[in-house]
C-alpha cells in the first residue's frame, strides 16, 4: 500500500506540536508554540475556529477530542502546566439557526449570533500539575480525562455531562522520571503511561473502589525513553496487546506486549 501527500494545512504561526482528529465530525485540531489550538474541517479543509483567548501563557503541547458527537469537546494541554477544555453545543446552534430562519420569515434583515469563535467556548481550566503538561487523553466513554506531566505524575479526572466540572480522583506517581504520554484502552478502563524512566505501565480501575487505580503491568523491555504506546483495537479474546515505541542511539522500533486478562479484567 502506497501513501502519498494529499494536502498540507498551513495551520499555525509557529512549531506544530500535535494533532488530533474527531472522525465522526470530520474535525482536526492542532496545537502549537503560538499558544493556540486551531480546529479545521477535514472535508472543506478550512479553519473553523481558533481557540486562544489568551488562555495559555506558554506553548500548547497536546490535544485530544472527547468521544462525543452531540457536544464536541477538546482538551488542550500546555507548557504552562494547565489544561483548557473547549466545547461547542451543536444542538444550541441548530436551535439558533432554526430561530434565525423563523425570524427571517418576518424580517429579512434580522441576524443571529453564536457566542464564541464559530460556536466554540472555553468551558474549564484544569490546574494541578507542577510542570508542563505533556499529554492528554479521554477514556473510551468520555467519563475520564487523563493528563501527564514532567512532574512525573499522571492525573485522572472525572467530568460531568457539561464538561465544566472536573474532579481529580487519582494521582499516579509510580514513575521515576517524567511521563511522556497517557493512552486509554479503546473499550476498557485501562490506562497506559509511557515514561522517560524507560518503562511503560498499565493501570486498571479497582473493582471495589472506582477512585483507585492499580498498576497491573510494567513493561521494562525498552532500551531508552518510552515515548508513546497504544492499545490494539482488535486483539484475541482476553488478551490486551500494547505496542510501545522507544528510541535508542541506533534506531527507533516498536515492541508489543501481550497481557492476558480474564472476564474482561486483570
Amino acid at each position: 500500500m502506497s501513501i502519498s501527500l494529499e494536502y498540507t494545512f498551513n495551520a499555525n504561526d509557529d512549531i506544530c506540536w500535535a494533532v488530533a482528529v474527531q472522525p465522526q465530525l470530520h474535525l482536526m485540531a492542532t496545537v502549537s508554540a503560538d499558544k493556540t489550538c486551531k480546529i479545521f474541517d477535514l472535508r472543506t479543509r478550512k479553519l473553523v475556529a481558533t481557540l486562544a483567548d489568551d488562555t495559555h501563557s506558554k506553548t500548547t503541547r497536546c490535544v485530544s477530542f472527547k468521544p462525543s458527537t452531540e457536544f464536541p469537546t477538546v482538551a488542550v494541554g500546555s507548557f504552562d502546566a494547565t489544561v483548557s477544555i473547549w466545547g461547542r453545543d451543536l444542538m444550541e446552534e441548530k436551535n439558533a439557526q432554526r430561530d434565525e430562519d423563523t425570524e427571517k420569515d418576518f424580517n429579512s434583515d434580522s441576524k443571529s449570533e453564536i457566542v464564541g469563535d464559530n460556536g466554540w467556548e472555553l468551558l474549564a481550566i484544569i490546574e494541578g500539575h507542577e510542570n508542563e503538561v505533556k499529554s492528554v487523553d479521554w477514556s473510551y466513554d468520555g467519563k475520564y480525562l487523563a493528563t501527564c506531566s514532567r512532574d512525573k505524575s499522571a492525573w485522572i479526572w472525572e467530568t460531568d455531562d457539561t464538561n465544566e466540572e472536573f474532579e481529580c480522583i487519582n494521582v499516579i506517581q509510580e514513575h521515576e522520571q517524567d511521563i511522556k504520554e497517557v493512552k486509554w484502552h479503546p473499550s476498557l478502563n485501562l490506562l497506559a503511561t509511557s515514561s522517560y524512566d524507560e518503562t511503560c505501565r498499565i493501570f486498571r480501575q479497582d473493582t471495589y473502589d472506582e477512585d483507585d487505580w492499580i498498576c497491573v503491568a510494567k513493561l521494562t523491555d525498552a532500551k531508552g525513553t518510552v515515548w508513546c504506546s497504544d492499545f490494539e483495537k482488535d486483539s484475541k479474546k482476553n488478551v490486551v496487546r500494547l505496542p510501545a515505541a522507544d528510541v535508542t542511539e541506533e534506531s527507533s522500533f516498536i515492541k508489543k506486549k501481550e497481557i492476558r486478562v480474564g472476564n474482561g479484567q486483570f
